[in-house]
């Protein structure tokens, strides 16, 4: 099973320069099990709307009331060399293939 993650984080993209999207998801965390947590790259992908970034997670533990898996996601939006934005949430699978971060 995999799941594809696409990340649009909220900036500007107007503003020039070569934008692109780095960062990585961890996960699955839960208090109720002992899952140990792996890291899931997330690597740039160009899009004419803005920066974008995009990872599959690969056998995803799915967010249930009784075992509310959930993945951190942390990225940074990069201009050349330079981190122009960084940003961190958490998320759950619900048992769909593809989840969509517009943030």
């Amino acid at each position: 099973m995999l799941a594809k993650v696409t990340l649009r984080p909220p900036i500007d993209a107007t503003g020039g320069g070569n934008l692109r999207v780095t960062g990585k998801i961890r996960g699955p965390f839960c208090a109720n099990a002992q899952t140990l947590p792996t890291d899931f790259l997330v690597t740039h992908s160009p899009d004419s709307a803005g920066p974008l970034g995009a990872a599959s997670v690969i056998d995803p533990c799915y967010w249930t009331p009784e075992l509310p898996m959930t993945y951190e996601v942390a990225i940074q939006v990069i201009d050349g060399e330079r981190v122009v934005s960084e940003h961190c949430t958490t998320v759950g699978f619900s048992g769909e293939n593809e989840l969509v971060i517009d943030s």
